[in-house]
C-alpha cells in the first residue's frame, strides 16, 4: 500500500451486524465508504473468525459465505473511493459467556464458546449474555493441543475469506485481553505444555498463527495488534495481567517482527473506563510509554500508534519518529473526513458516546463532513483553509474564524464543533506545521 495520509481508521467495535447471522449490515458499507478517501487505510471492526468466539449479538463474523458477501459490499465501497481496508480477525476467548452456546449461530456448529489457554475465570460480571441477563463470567475450557491445531486453521480460513471478500489484508487481534493476549500473559495462561511457562512458550500461539496467516495470504497482507500493559488489574484489559509483562511483550514484539508484516498496531497505556472522557483527556497527555519501551524490538516494518491521540499529538508522534502513522478511534467515528480536517487543522465534530454501540444510522452514518457542516451553517469551506504560503497573521485570523465557527455550531448542529486546541493540547506553530505535514506525507505501508 502507498498511503496519502498517516491518519488511519482504528478498528472500532460498532455492534450493528445482523443478530441472527452476524452479517455486516447494509449501513456498514456506507459507514466505511464515508471514511474512505484516496490513499487512506481503514481497519475494520473486530470480526469473529468462527462461531467459537461469539460473545455479542451484533458483532460481525467472517466464517460464512453470507458474511463474506456482506463484507464484499463494504470493501467495494471503500475501494470505490480509492481507500484500503484490512479485516481485524478476532477471537475473544474467555471473555465470551457460556450462555452464547444457545445462540443459533453456535448451537449445532460443533463449537463451544468460552475457551482459553487455561481454566482461569475472568473476574466480575460478563460483558454480555445470550439472554441479556446480568451474570458472572464463566469458567473457560482450556484448548487441547488438537484444539489449537484446529484453531490455527480457523484463523487461516477467516483470513482467506477476508481476502475473498475483497479486503486488502488482515490484522490479527493480539491485544486487549482477548485470546492471543490470554495466551501471552501468565496470570491467565497456566499451561505446562509447549504453550505455557516461559514468555517464548506463551508467545508460541502468536508466532504460529502469524506464520499460518503469512503462508495463507502473504506476509505483506498480514498485520497484528498488541497492547502491552503494566501489572495492574484495574487498568488491564479484561483482567489479563502478568508480573513478567516486560519480558512478555519484548518477546511478542520480536515474534511479530520476524514475520516482516505489513504493520504493527500498538495500543498505548492511556486508558480510562469507558464514558469517563474527562479522565481520558487527562491521560492523553501522558507520553507514549509502550513506544519508548518496546518499539526497538519491532524492526521489520511500520508501527502504528493508537489510544487517545488528537491531530496535534499524532503529528508530534510522527514528526519525532515515535510512530509511522496514528490510528484514530472516536474522532474518526465523528469525522468521516478526518484526514482532510487533520491536514488543514479544522474544527472537529464532537462525538456522542451514547450512540457508539446502538443500532441504526444515528451516531453511525449521520456525522457530517466539514463541507456539509459549512453548508448547514451558510459559510464557505475555503474561508477556513489557509493558503500553503500563509503568513502568521493569516493563520491567526483563520484560527479566530475556527472559534467563531464553533460558537456558530452550538444549538444549530446535531454534532457541534470543537477546535483542536480545546482538546487539552494547545496548538503551537511547530505542531500545527507538523500536523499539516503529516497529512501530506506519503506513508509506504
Amino acid at each position: 500500500m502507498s498511503l496519502k495520509t498517516r491518519a488511519v481508521l482504528a478498528p472500532l467495535t460498532r455492534l450493528r451486524a445482523h443478530t441472527t447471522t452476524r452479517v455486516p449490515s447494509a449501513l456498514a458499507a456506507t459507514y466505511y465508504q464515508q471514511r474512505a478517501a484516496p490513499g487512506t487505510l481503514l481497519i475494520s471492526e473486530a470480526t469473529y473468525i468462527s462461531p467459537e468466539t461469539v460473545g455479542t449479538h451484533t458483532a460481525p463474523g467472517v466464517w460464512s459465505a453470507e458474511q463474506v458477501a456482506g463484507w464484499k459490499a463494504v470493501t467495494d465501497a471503500v475501494h470505490s473511493k480509492g481507500g484500503y481496508i484490512y479485516c481485524q480477525l478476532w477471537h475473544i476467548g474467555r471473555v465470551a459467556h457460556t450462555s452464547f452456546n444457545e445462540d443459533p449461530v453456535v448451537k449445532g456448529s460443533g463449537y463451544i464458546v468460552c475457551r482459553s489457554a487455561s481454566d482461569v475465570t475472568l473476574p466480575g460480571k460478563a460483558q454480555g449474555t445470550f439472554t441479556g441477563a446480568s451474570a458472572s463470567n464463566t469458567k473457560p475450557i482450556p484448548f487441547s493441543l488438537d484444539d489449537i491445531a484446529r484453531l490455527r486453521q480457523d484463523y487461516v480460513k477467516a483470513a482467506k475469506n477476508a481476502i475473498e471478500a475483497g479486503f486488502d489484508g488482515v490484522e490479527l487481534h493480539g491485544a486487549h485481553g482477548y485470546l492471543i493476549d490470554q495466551f501471552l500473559n501468565e496470570d491467565v495462561n497456566k499451561r505446562t505444555d509447549k504453550y505455557g511457562g516461559s514468555a517464548e512458550n506463551r508467545a508460541r500461539l502468536l508466532d504460529e498463527v502469524l506464520g499460518d496467516l503469512c503462508a495463507a495470504v502473504g506476509n505483506d497482507r498480514v498485520a497484528v495488534r498488541l497492547s502491552p500493559h503494566v501489572n495492574n488489574p484495574k487498568t488491564a484489559f479484561f483482567g489479563t495481567t502478568g508480573a513478567d509483562y516486560e519480558n512478555t511483550y519484548r518477546i511478542a514484539y520480536q515474534t511479530a517482527s520476524k514475520h516482516k508484516l505489513a504493520y504493527l498496531l500498538v495500543t498505548e497505556q492511556r486508558w480510562a473506563p469507558a464514558g469517563d472522557d474527562a479522565a481520558n483527556f487527562a491521560l492523553h497527555h501522558l507520553p507514549c510509554a509502550n513506544a519508548a519501551k518496546y518499539n526497538k524490538y519491532y524492526t521489520s516494518g511500520p508501527i502504528i500508534g493508537a489510544s487517545g491521540f488528537t491531530p496535534v499529538s499524532a503529528a508530534n508522534a510522527i514528526a519525532d519518529g515515535t510512530f509511522d502513522a496514528v490510528a484514530f478511534g472516536r474522532w474518526y467515528i465523528a469525522n468521516p473526513d478526518l484526514p482532510f480536517r487533520v491536514l488543514h487543522g479544522l474544527p472537529l465534530n464532537r462525538y456522542k458516546r451514547g450512540t457508539f454501540y446502538t443500532p441504526g444510522a444515528k451516531g453511525y452514518t449521520d456525522y457530517p463532513t466539514f463541507e456539509r457542516v459549512c453548508a448547514q451553517l451558510g459559510v464557505k469551506v475555503t474561508d477556513y483553509i489557509a493558503p500553503a504560503n500563509a503568513d502568521a497573521e493569516t493563520k491567526a485570523a483563520i484560527e479566530h474564524k475556527f472559534d467563531e465557527l464553533v460558537a456558530l455550531s452550538e444549538g444549530k448542529l446535531a454534532y457541534p464543533l470543537i477546535t483542536v486546541k480545546a482538546l487539552g493540547i494547545a496548538t503551537t506553530a511547530p505542531a500545527a506545521a507538523a500536523a499539516a505535514e503529516a497529512g501530506k506525507l506519503t506513508a509506504k505501508l
